[in-house]
């Protein structure tokens, strides 16, 4: 019997330990049908991604022990309407080289998970991250602040998805948070280095973010992006604010300002109005406001129904346009 015990014990203490690895596999589909009129053409399409950019992902994590995390992260873009994946050439189609394919230089590959691909460690020290992905949620602050999705929000910063990505993200103190990160997709006079930090409070119903973030766009042209947000929910409405400044060496520097509410109207429904403003300095080509209205419905947990107008005036010789969509978002 005590040999039984002592066996028992020693294969107890040996023993590795069989921790938990999940995996979870999401997504949106969110399509509309829209009405587009610039004064000169007026047609009905689809368009995709109206309150959130479509996608498919994975993700997942594994339990190391002592509060240590392995994760990783692959999401793609989706385009419902056509069934694709709803990237361009720029972003799904590299060049190959000799230093990662050997014996290969001249073909060309797709990027099938363009939107986040990374694996990285969390704890209590924070969590790291190397692959694709935001450098910081810099970029992110515009959705951040918003209290209607992606409506008339998409924007183009130069610190969103990049390859070759290092990210650092602290611990939550007090409801601080600040993330570090680093990107460099060319090795040409460190041409394309982008160097970004974050930091966010949130606290109740209040929100204060705050990123900058450095591309090194050529030899000797450094731009500078610098963006700022605040969100609170009164309850009866929720508004949210963002500023966005591109210093840009040797080019027009430009401006961007959001202003967004959002108004519950009860069971499920919510009134929506979003103002957007481009200011890109010397010449009017280019400056545009951009007003939309819209109400969205919660059919269910994952689905929600919506309708929005939105005009855009246009600065310079450009001509106005307005569309009127009418879409559905289902998230799984």
């Amino acid at each position: 019997m005590k040999k039984h015990l002592i066996a028992a014990a020693v294969a107890a203490a040996v023993a590795v330990p069989a921790f938990a690895q999940n995996v979870t596999v999401y997504g949106i589909l969110d399509t509309a049908i829209q009405s587009h009129d610039d004064g000169t053409d007026r047609y009905v399409k689809s368009a995709d991604g109206l309150l959130s950019t479509s996608r498919l992902g994975f993700r997942g994590s594994e339990d190391l022990g002592g509060g240590l995390k392995a994760e990783f992260n692959l999401e793609m873009r989706l385009n419902p309407s056509d069934g694709s994946t709803k990237q361009t050439a720029a972003t799904t189609v590299h060049a190959r080289n000799s230093s990662n394919y050997k014996g290969d230089t001249t073909a060309a590959y797709e990027t099938l998970f363009a939107r986040e691909s990374w694996v990285g460690f969390s704890g209590g020290f924070g969590a790291v991250r190397v692959g694709e992905s935001d450098v910081t949620d810099a970029n992110n602050i515009d959705s951040k602040v918003s209290y209607g999705g992606d409506l008339a929000l998409n924007t183009g910063e130069f610190d969103g998805d990049l390859k070759n990505v290092v990210r650092y993200t602290s611990p939550v103190f007090n409801g601080l948070q600040a993330q570090v990160g680093f990107s460099n997709s060319s090795a040409a006079a460190k041409t394309g280095e982008v160097r970004s930090i974050y930091a966010q409070y949130e606290v109740g119903p209040l929100g204060v973010y705050f990123g900058r973030s450095t591309l090194q766009a050529a030899a000797a042209q450094k731009d500078t992006d610098t963006k700022l947000g605040v969100k609170y929910d009164l309850g009866v409405v929720a508004l949210g604010v963002s500023y966005y400044k591109r210093d840009n060496e040797g080019v027009a520097d430009y401006t961007r300002t959001v202003v967004n509410a959002a108004v519950p109207l009860g069971n499920g429904l919510t009134a929506h109005a979003v103002y957007k403003s481009y200011d890109v300095g010397a010449t009017a080509d280019g400056d545009d406001d951009t007003m939309t209205i819209a109400l969205t419905k919660a059919v269910s947990k994952r689905t929600t129904a919506y309708a929005a107008y939105s005009r855009v005036e246009k600065g310079g010789t450009a001509a106005d346009t307005a569309t009127a969509s009418v879409g559905v978002r289902h998230s799984f």
